[in-house]
């Protein structure tokens, strides 16, 4: 009877330090048997030993899923669990590029930079404890994003450059790589300009006109604003003024053919001073005098820059004045036959009378230098008188 109490006192204290041991020998108090109680102790404790062990390690499992997928490019997260009893260190590996884990969190985080599938080696343990760690195995994969189109995020920009500069057009784009380019030049394709910026130099005249480029990908195309290339042109002569000699009285028009970036300005000089008004490319006097004898030019300007054209000479000289008159004739055979001499390149018009009242034109001849030798082939049967008058 002693030794059953010594036995029970024994009992109780273990189950106070063992609370799992009244699972197990809830019934052993009702042994009479000393020795019995002693066994049943004895494997109560053991069990219960043995159930803390396998709460704390073994039996502890990694619940969360064994698969799990996630998209290249954009940010992912899993969470590695444990149960019934939660870890407190992680490991996973290998992970895609960009993944890391959380030593004491459990989470794989970041954003995977490749695709393909790892199998992942789970790792959770309390406290690094070799018996208390468990492992499993997450097959991770790792799916390419779907293709999202191009976007203009900086639109080309206008450009103004002198003839024989350089432009530059660039624009920045985003969406799924690849990304292709081709610069349009006013809706033409330009040939080779196939990338983010578009260079030209040195840039011509003709390159002005309006520039976009077409951005593409697998998902479509965005076209980006026009930009326009301006030009300035420095004025330029494609014809220069021309020397001129004239009589006093004529007219005369000096003029140039400019060329250049509009507007044009033009100022006429002449004899090295500006010629009030004179600001068009024609240099008109409508009636010379020999004061307007001299050298002329003409300076033409644009934004860009100015030239000046080749110095023209006017000769003005007076009229000279001939006086027109016949020279004495004679009776030839064929007719009567008379000269006359007077201005150059005139028309001489010959009049004739029988009795100086009445007369009648009977020829009128161009006579270039000034000299006429003329024959009346009508006969000679009465008087008959001759003049002459040069016709306008």
């Amino acid at each position: 009877m002693y030794s059953a109490r010594v036995a029970s006192v024994v009992l109780a204290a273990a189950l106070q330090v063992l609370p799992l041991c009244r699972l197990a020998v809830s019934q052993s108090i009702l042994t009479p048997s000393a020795a019995g109680v002693v066994f049943r102790w004895l494997v109560g404790a053991a069990m219960a030993l043995g159930a803390e062990h396998a709460v704390s390690g073994a039996s502890t499992l990694i619940t969360s899923p064994s698969t799990a997928k996630g998209t290249n490019g954009v940010p992912f997260t899993y969470r590695i669990t444990t149960g019934p009893h939660a870890a407190n260190q992680f490991g996973a590996t290998p992970l895609p590029p960009g993944l890391t884990v959380g030593f004491t969190t459990g989470r794989i985080t970041g954003t995977p930079t490749s695709t393909g599938t790892w199998n992942v080696t789970l790792t959770a343990s309390d406290n690094g404890r070799l018996d208390r760690t468990v492992t499993a195995l997450l097959v991770l994969t790792i799916v390419p994003a779907a293709p999202t189109p191009p976007v203009i995020s900086s639109q080309p920009k206008s450009v103004t450059v002198t003839n024989g500069g350089g432009a530059l057009f660039t624009i920045a784009a985003t969406g799924t790589a690849p990304l292709t380019y081709q610069w349009q030049k006013d809706g033409v394709n330009l040939t080779g300009a196939t990338g983010p910026a578009l260079t030209i130099n040195p840039v011509g005249s003709a390159d002005a006109g309006a520039y976009r480029v077409l951005v593409s990908n697998a998902a479509g195309t965005a076209a980006s604003a026009a930009a326009t290339l301006t030009v300035l042109v420095p004025p330029f002569l494609a014809t220069q003024p021309a020397a001129q000699s004239v009589t006093a009285g004529a007219a005369v028009a000096l003029s140039v053919v400019a060329g250049g970036t509009a507007p044009l300005s033009y100022q006429w000089f002449y004899n090295l001073s500006a010629i009030p008004g004179a600001t068009t490319d024609t240099l008109s006097i409508a009636s010379t005098t020999t004061a307007n004898a001299g050298d002329y030019f003409v300076v033409v300007s644009n934004a860009v820059g100015t030239v000046t054209s080749a110095t023209a000479h006017l000769s003005v000289q007076e009229p000279i004045v001939v006086k027109l008159q016949l020279a004495p004739g004679s009776v030839t055979p064929g007719g009567y036959q008379f000269g006359a001499t007077g201005p150059l390149n005139a028309d001489y018009i010959i009049w004739a009378s029988a009795d100086l009242v009445g007369w009648q034109s009977i020829s009128t001849n161009h006579v270039v230098d000034g000299f006429l030798q003329f024959l009346d082939p009508r006969p000679v049967s009465q008087a008959q008188f001759y003049r002459i008058t040069t016709g306008q």
